[in-house]
């Protein structure tokens, strides 16, 4: 499928945008690496609004202490960076 949608754009720089066909691939292969960063930083920024949103809750509700010190210290923001690496 990576290969097909590879294709596609390869063709349609050819075509359309009018480069030549080394030069369509290589811009291809950047937008292929453009849309991994976006969907990563959107599964990044969508971990963070829902998870942090859920893990403030359940420790405000809590009458532990040292999980409101993990929450005033910001380590759910920075303990979200690992999930979208599943």
């Amino acid at each position: 499928m990576l290969d097909h949608s590879k294709e596609v754009l390869t063709d349609y720089f050819v075509t359309y945008v009018g480069v030549s066909e080394q030069n369509a691939r290589v811009l291809a292969y950047c937008v292929g690496a453009a849309l991994i960063v976006l969907v990563a930083f959107l599964a990044l920024s969508l971990c963070r609004l829902l998870l942090l949103s859920v893990v403030s809750r359940v420790i405000k509700k809590t009458h532990n202490t040292w999980d409101d010190a993990l929450l005033e210290t910001r380590f759910p923001k920075r303990d979200v960076h690992v999930i979208p690496i599943f």
